[in-house]
């Protein structure tokens, strides 16, 4: 195995450990989180269903309560699934078309509340 390749491999084994074994933070009070940048996994009921890479942790939540089809991209992945709408990237299957949509835009919406609510316990 190529050397620069097998050290890769290595550190991500090492930080996926540290990822796993770092404590949970409740997401009440997101404006207050850490502009730092990371990693973070959104959990539902004590299951990963979300995870996501940043810069600015406090923003890419705040993101996520948002009624954008580009910036909710949990909210929108998960009204794709309730709705059984896959992913094309086509136009007329687009995220602006999905979100546009009148069968996709309530799922979406009501998605958007409930994280906008978790965020605010």
């Amino acid at each position: 195995m190529n050397l620069a390749f097998s050290k890769a491999i290595n550190e991500v084994i090492q930080k996926f450990n540290r990822l796993i074994a770092a404590p949970l933070h409740p997401m009440r009070g997101g404006p207050s989180h850490s502009a730092a940048g990371g990693i973070y996994v959104l959990y539902d009921l004590g299951r990963p269903v979300h995870v996501g890479r940043t810069r600015n942790l406090r923003k890419r939540l705040q993101g996520h309560c948002s009624e954008s089809h580009y910036h909710a991209s949990y909210a929108f992945k998960r009204a794709r699934h309730e709705t059984g709408i896959k992913a094309y990237y086509r136009p007329g299957n687009s995220r602006k078309a999905l979100a546009q949509s009148d069968v996709f835009r309530p799922v979406f919406s009501t998605t958007v509340d409930a994280f906008q609510n978790l965020m605010a316990r």
